[in-house]
Formats: structure tokens, C-alpha cells, sequence
């Protein structure tokens, strides 16, 4: 959003200058706090083997660093990038839903910081290991002997 405010020379009913001798203005500009997407997160995870994740801002951001970054059900590796992305190794623990957050005000535009609230990026998760059971097979009534009733078979 920008607002400009003008104020032109005017002259009071009496003669007398009420304003300045020629016009001025001044122009603020609204700046948001810049907000982040995060994404590379795989939907689903079936190793141990490190993917990236790519932080992308609104804007240009500096001061976004490793330590903005809370990663859960993994570990964090390497944070690279500038401007407006960044990317961070992520490596799963295994066995566990792994869930990336940037904390509020993580990083800053030069005016403001952001994003304004905690962003995260969960992913559903490696599906720990079931063990297959069994149970006795036992059926409800089998004959020990063999029937001696005759079996008919019809045509249809």
C-alpha cells in the first residue's frame, strides 16, 4: 500500500498564505513481513537417505540460518541459498514422521522480519516395520474319517 499526502499553497480569506509556497508530498509505502513456503518434503519416506528442502520467501531475505530451522524425525545437514531460497539437507531418522519448521521472524527484509508465525511442513512418515502374525489355523470341524454319505452331483 502507498499513501501520498499533498499539500498545495492556499491562500486564507484574509490574504494570508496558509501552505507551503509550492506543493509537497511524501509517500510512505507499506512493507509486509516477507512469508515462506516450504517444500521437497516427500509425501511419504521409505529410507534414511537425505532429500532437500527448498525454503522460498516472498522477498529477499537475509539472516535466515540452520539454526531457523527445527527439523523433527530427522536431522538437518547443510542450509545453502540467498535472496529469496534457500535449501537444507534433511535426513530422516527412520521410523518416524519427519516435520519441518521455520521459527517466527527467522529472517528479515531489511524492514521487517518473517515470516510472522511458525511455518512447518510435516510429511506422513516412514511406516515403522509389522511383523506378520500368525495364529493357529483351526478349523471348525473337519471329520476324522472320511464320510460315508454319497456325494450327488446334478447337472444343471
Amino acid at each position: 500500500m502507498t499513501i501520498t499526502v499533498t499539500e498545495d499553497a492556499a491562500t486564507g480569506s484574509d490574504g494570508s498564505t496558509t501552505g507551503p509556497e509550492s506543493p509537497a508530498s511524501a509517500t510512505a509505502t507499506w512493507d509486509a513481513a516477507p512469508t515462506v513456503n516450504i517444500t521437497g518434503v516427500p509425501p511419504r519416506i521409505n529410507s534414511t537417505a537425505a532429500f532437500p528442502v527448498t525454503f522460498t520467501f516472498s522477498e529477499s531475505v537475509t539472516d535466515f540460518v540452520t539454526g531457523d530451522v527445527t527439523v523433527t524425525g530427522g536431522t538437518k545437514g547443510s542450509l545453502s541459498g540467498n535472496g529469496a531460497t534457500y535449501t537444507l539437507e534433511v535426513t530422516p531418522a527412520g521410523g518416524s514422521d519427519v516435520t519441518i519448521t521455520v521459527a517466527a521472524n527467522a529472517a528479515t527484509d531489511g524492514l521487517n522480519t518473517g515470516p510472522v508465525s511458525a511455518v512447518s511442513a510435516p510429511q506422513s512418515g516412514m511406516r515403522p516395520h509389522q511383523p506378520l502374525t500368525s495364529r493357529a489355523f483351526r478349523p471348525a470341524s473337519i471329520p476324522r474319517r472320511p464320510s460315508r454319505s454319497p456325494l450327488r452331483f446334478r447337472n444343471p
